[in-house]
């Protein structure tokens, strides 16, 4: 017999998931944010399973720009480039390369791991950040109002980092100053107009796809063949409780690869079905 409560319940996981893939812009009232590395769009990764943002594919050099109007809460500075992959991923601390004094450290990386970075609050409420970048720009101060489009720094490589790209992350709540990291994080994507063109006045490709490791089966828990919502619906039921997976379907569920059968797996399905994700 079907549990009411349980049912319920995944009704709500499902259209909750659903609404995060398919949610656009136009269904905020408010501020539009715009891409802050026009020209670089591909991404090393995506928001979830423990990372806040997007690691956006920005070559180190390139221009980071306010991605709307807002006031600067924080500034982070006093970072070294370094390239964590290298080094073994051993804090800049250890390895005896963070500068100056005045920075703060979390497990050894320089200003909580975000290296020289700049937070914003804009007028919905909404945060941004830009971290690991080689220097802020000019002028950018706490208490400075930006507008879309304005020069925020230069990407690199500072902070917890294996490689020269810019940690964009958005957040919603907290209060004003340091209370960003009170504030709670969502996925970019939802709020970001991949195709605006008011950055800098440089159109912003759309923003390519993501993409999952193959091996045989990925996604396709119920085994008709493709991969649908269906199969999506699966592993909502398996996370519940009103369904069993066996260990064969649970290997094909693991698209992220995390050993773990999630409802990011279910949403990584859902991304795949509809194109805005690929498997090679």
């Amino acid at each position: 017999m079907i549990n009411i409560k349980n049912l319920k319940k995944l009704t709500m996981v499902f259209l909750m998931l659903v609404l995060a893939l398919f949610h656009r812009q136009a269904a905020f009232a408010g501020t539009v944010f715009g891409w802050p590395t026009p020209g670089s769009t591909g991404l090393y990764s995506g928001f979830g399973n423990g990372h806040y943002g997007l690691d956006i594919a920005a070559d180190s050099g390139s221009n980071v720009y306010a991605a709307a109007a807002g006031t600067v809460q924080v500034v982070y500075t006093g970072c070294k480039n370094f390239d964590g992959a290298k080094k073994g991923h051993k804090p800049c601390r250890e390895l005896g390369i963070c500068s100056p004094s005045k920075s703060f450290y979390k497990d050894g990386f320089c200003n909580s791991a975000y290296g020289n970075a700049v937070m914003l609050k804009h007028d919905d409420g909404t945060w941004t950040a830009y971290a690991h970048l080689t220097s802020v720009a000019s002028g950018i101060t706490v208490g400075k109002r930006v507008n879309a489009g304005d020069l925020l720094g230069i990407s690199g490589s500072t902070g917890r980092s294996s490689g020269a790209h810019l940690h964009f992350e958005m957040r919603t709540g907290g209060g004003e100053g340091e209370s960003f990291w009170l504030a709670k994080a969502f996925d970019p994507l939802t709020r970001v107009d991949t195709n605006s063109s008011f950055v800098n006045n440089v159109p912003a490709a759309p923003v390519q796809k993501v993409f999952f490791t193959y091996f045989e089966g990925i996604g396709d828990i119920n085994g008709d063949g493709r991969l649908d919502p269906l199969d999506s619906l699966l592993i909502l039921k398996n996370t519940v409780g009103t369904c069993r997976l066996n260990e064969e379907q649970k290997r094909r569920a693991d698209v992220d690869g995390n050993n773990v059968v999630d409802s990011m797996d279910a949403l990584g399905i859902l991304k795949i079905a509809v194109g805005l994700a690929e498997v090679r």
